[in-house]
């Protein structure tokens, strides 16, 4: 009697320290939460050899835990043989508190590309909100022929403080020239050019949508902003969590049913 007693207070314990990782593991996989790029405006009208100027503005409410941003690289791509980025600066998002801030670029004029690179150093608590992470100046190229030039963020990457990464979504411009067919004003999403979906179950962007395009047109400072968390939906790490316990739960009511049918088990 005392053995089963035993074995059983053990099955109790194993799912006890299983759910103790579980949750401790909820807040360390904390990049569920999604960053978004978005451009301001998302259509500009110009004439061949006019200079327009958009900014790349970036949303992000850190991890579930309340971990900040530290590192943000991505890429403006654009048609080549319509558009020529001769500027691309980067934006005082991740400088937050005042942080300095590492920028590195990487242009690729042939393929319709600027990398940009931007971390925090040191990265202390990251940032979080809403605000310019760049701003573009591209020239419409003399001979460019009525079109609609579709500018967008490819190879996102957006790191927490604490090391994880944080999925990301992009929300398209475009660039009408002289002639070209408007567009209903807002881009397309995307998710970085995957041609996944842009927003996957159990994937939520805190405050929708709508709130992080009002926050890009009338706040873009995101100093003070550091250590704001992403909303009250619970992470994919949770909900594993979640069916992991019950799975194991299960497991050892099982094996105590067993035991009290034949106590020779």
């Amino acid at each position: 009697m005392r053995a089963r007693h035993a074995a059983t207070a053990g099955a109790v314990l194993a799912v006890a320290a299983a759910a103790a990782l579980v949750l401790a593991s909820g807040g360390a996989l904390a990049g569920d939460n999604v960053a978004l790029f978005a451009f301001e405006p998302t259509e500009i009208e110009a004439d061949p050899g006019e200079e327009v100027t958009v900014e790349i503005v970036m949303t992000s409410h850190g991890g579930y835990g309340g971990e900040g941003v530290g590192t943000v690289a991505f890429a403006l791509d654009y048609d080549p043989d319509v558009l020529s980025v001769t500027d691309l600066e980067a934006g005082p998002w991740l400088e937050g508190d005042g942080a300095e801030v590492a920028v590195d670029r990487e242009v690729d004029e042939k393929r319709g590309e600027v990398r940009l690179n931007q971390s925090r150093e040191p990265a202390g608590e990251g940032v979080t909100g809403t605000a310019p992470i760049a701003t573009a100046t591209l020239e419409v190229r003399e001979n460019a022929e009525a079109t609609n030039a579709t500018l967008t963020v490819t190879g996102s990457s957006v790191e927490l403080v604490d090391g994880n990464p944080q999925s990301t979504m992009v929300r398209d411009a475009v660039v009408v020239v002289d002639g070209g067919e408007p567009t209903d004003g807002a881009g397309d999403a995307t998710d970085g050019g995957d041609g996944e979906d842009p927003d996957p179950e159990g994937v939520t962007l805190a405050d929708g949508d709508a709130g992080a395009e009002e926050e890009a047109d009338g706040e873009n400072d995101a100093a003070g902003a550091t250590g704001e968390t992403g909303g009250d939906e619970p992470s994919l790490a949770l909900l594993a969590g979640v069916g992991t316990i019950a799975f194991l739960s299960v497991v050892c009511l099982a094996a105590i049913a067993l035991r009290k049918r034949d106590p020779g088990v």
